[in-house]
């Protein structure tokens, strides 16, 4: 069988900035290119590009000044406005790497990161044993310098530390930010221009709102514009108000969010006015329910585009903006750089690296077109070679006609088809500027693979596990390419569950679940049963219901197969859910025991889905309860029947769908 894999080549349509660049020279051509235009709306006066880059330099002075070495890490808590932008420039400038953490972490987890990444500065919340920056200290570069600061940095050098609250934070040198960047900008149906103004909704502390978010408005000169919550934005609900509001205010035109944007839109007071103004919708962090995509191009005629990134490939692996249209369920297609395979088992070698097959030997060159009378042998001679002269058959004597594809010449012209050749029958589809790569579209499950300049350079502090010798590596997600060459995520390869020698995917579980007229969200995890693991089902209610495990038995058994059904389901208030509004799977899987009774947990009672950047507390903190399901069927309040659908734009899901990463910023 032929590589399942995807290649897609470079663009030239814009500017080539991966290399030996550094992050922050990104901003210094903003400046030059596009000197007096806004950079930075909201969060105090605007900034234009020159400003910025002059407050970068100003910053940069001052970090080179404490005298640390290039490489020094600086632990960067600052929540998404106008100083966090400032201090990513001038950490990357000044040739530092920032280890960006959640404003609001607990002093304690941020000495744990300070210490695991040997971090000498703190910039924004105080962390214990570090010199602390405040806003007062990043006041002083506002005042901009006139003195250009070079980069102390580049290339393969670190510019960041991603995910570094784990325990394997991940080494992302400039070049993987440059590339990942100008793999963005390389998508057909992105068109970003000058004009545009992006609302920066993806907390800029995760690599996917830096990288996806605000980078690429630099390549145009177009505005960042910072929206302002009030602290309890969150929790009381009005998050979305506030974007709203912000959108139509500043007459924003793109949109990069998550899908917990979307479903937040349910019930929204006058969401078609409030983005008259917008042109592109993207999404990340987790796939998009496809009712939620429907209802909102039902609603607002805007299409939202899908995209998949993690963070050891600095955020960015593919999306729908490659493809002429996006389609529900699909991520699309690898950015520009980006080479994307499935692999299976036999695939890899023992150690779990791609086995390399070798390139095909090239076609030999076509001879040249010869006269054949200024060669033709003369019959005497020709009869004294001694060997019989043979015609084979099926060559064809003729030469072929001027600009002819030798390659794509038949060997039989009496066999060969008339009809124009389909590339996608042959298993190609069209890249960016039409180029044919190929895909092969055998719909097999497997784990992707990734090979380009946007990759990590491994896990801190020593690169280990990184690309391998040939550039690949083996991600921990799963998916599939259809028959047109896009990528579908199927669930990552650690959350499958073994049942009975069976592989289950949790997400196609949710799916079901979150169809139930009474479920509004679902998370599926394993624990140990009786004759190894079993299925468990967490559970969040549709308000004013109160699912009961036949009811929910009945609802899977005619959707699932036996070995797929929950063996038990569990009650929350609200799924855990991270700063970016991904299920917390890791806190979903703390709830639930390991057999028995299902004990109650203290889980902060909202009525919608943290907003992202508002992370759940963790639990044990005040709020409601975990607990089984409800020996009888029926709303909770007064009164029979399945209740109706709470408000919602036109189609959308009760449900939304689940993300395929375990890191935070693992899509885009």
């Amino acid at each position: 069988m032929p590589p399942r894999r995807y290649r897609a080549a470079m663009s030239s349509s814009h500017d080539r900035t991966a290399g030996s660049g550094n992050v922050a020279d990104l901003l210094r051509r903003a400046a030059r290119s596009h000197p007096s235009r806004p950079a930075l709306i909201g969060d105090g006066p605007d900034r234009t590009w020159s400003a910025l880059d002059r407050a970068v330099d100003a910053g940069a002075a001052a970090l080179m000044a404490l005298g640390h070495p290039s490489g020094a890490r600086v632990m960067v808590t600052l929540p998404t406005g106008a100083d966090i932008v400032l201090t990513l420039f001038a950490v990357a400038r000044a040739g530092l790497v920032a280890v960006p953490q959640p404003p609001g972490t607990s002093a304690d987890e941020l000495a744990a990161v300070a210490a695991r990444t040997g971090a000498v500065l703190a910039v924004g919340e105080p962390v214990d044993g570090l010199v602390r920056l405040d806003a007062a200290d990043l006041a002083t570069w506002w005042h901009g310098s006139d003195h250009r600061v070079e980069n102390g940095a580049s290339g393969e050098d670190l510019a960041v530390l991603a995910r570094a609250a784990g325990e394997r934070p991940v080494m992302i040198p400039h070049r993987a930010v440059l590339a990942a960047v100008e793999g963005i900008l390389g998508a057909p149906r992105l068109g970003l221009r000058s004009e545009d103004r992006a609302i920066q909704v993806l907390p800029l502390h995760h690599l996917a709102g830096w990288v996806t978010g605000f980078l690429p408005l630099t390549a145009v000169g177009g505005a960042a514009v910072l929206p302002q919550f009030p602290p309890d934005a969150g929790a009381a609900g009005g998050w979305i108000d506030v974007v709203l509001a912000t959108v139509r205010a500043q007459r924003v035109t793109v949109v990069p969010a998550a899908p917990g944007l979307y479903r937040r839109l349910e019930g929204a007071a006058n969401v078609e006015r409030s983005l008259a103004s917008v042109r592109l919708l993207t999404s990340g962090a987790a796939p998009l329910d496809p009712e939620d995509f429907s209802a909102i191009r039902s609603h607002t005629g805007l299409t939202v585009w899908e995209g998949y990134g993690i963070s050891e490939s600095a955020s960015v692996v593919a999306t729908s903006l490659m493809g002429a249209a996006p389609r529900p369920g699909s991520v699309g297609r690898p950015v520009p750089g980006v080479e994307l395979r499935i692999v299976t088992e036999d695939d890899l070698d023992e150690l779990g690296r791609v086995v390399v097959e070798p390139e095909p030997a090239p076609d030999p060159e076509p001879l040249p077109d010869v006269d054949p009378a200024a060669t033709e042998v003369p019959e005497t001679e020709r009869q004294n070679d001694g060997e019989p002269e043979v015609e084979s058959e099926g060559t064809s004597t003729g030469a072929a006609e001027p600009g002819a594809d030798a390659e794509q010449a038949p060997a039989d012209e009496d066999n060969a088809s008339t009809e124009p050749t389909d590339p996608a029958a042959e298993g190609l589809v069209a890249a960016a500027d039409d180029q044919l790569v190929d895909v092969v579209s055998d719909g097999e499950v497997g784990r992707i693979a990734l090979r380009g300049p946007t990759l990590f350079a491994g896990y801190w502090p020593d690169g280990a596990d990184g690309p391998d010798e040939n550039g690949w590596f083996v991600t921990g997600d799963l998916g599939y390419l259809d028959d047109t060459g896009d990528l579908h995520l199927v669930d990552r390869a650690a959350e499958t569950i073994g049942v009975a020698g069976f592989t289950v995917y949790p997400r196609e579980i949710e799916d079901v679940l979150t169809g139930h007229p009474y479920v509004r969200d679902a998370a599926v995890v394993s624990a140990p049963g009786r004759v190894g693991d079993q299925v468990v089902a967490v559970l969040v209610a549709q308000r004013g219901t109160r699912p009961t495990q036949d009811d929910l038995d009945e609802y899977v058994a005619d959707r699932l197969p036996v070995f797929k059904r929950p063996a038990r389901y569990v009650l929350l208030d609200r799924l855990p859910r991270t700063p970016l509004g991904r299920v917390d799977r890791a806190a979903v899987r703390a709830l639930v025991p390991d057999g028995g009774a299902i004990p109650l947990h203290s889980v902060a009672d909202r009525t919608a889905d943290p907003a992202p950047g508002h992370p759940d507390p963790a639990p044990g903190q005040a709020g409601g309860k975990a607990g089984p399901v409800a020996d009888k069927a029926g709303p909770a309040a007064t009164g029979g029947g399945v209740p109706a659908a709470p408000p919602r734009l036109p189609g959308v899901s009760s449900g939304p769908k689940r993300g395929a990463q375990d890191g935070d910023e693992d899509l885009f």
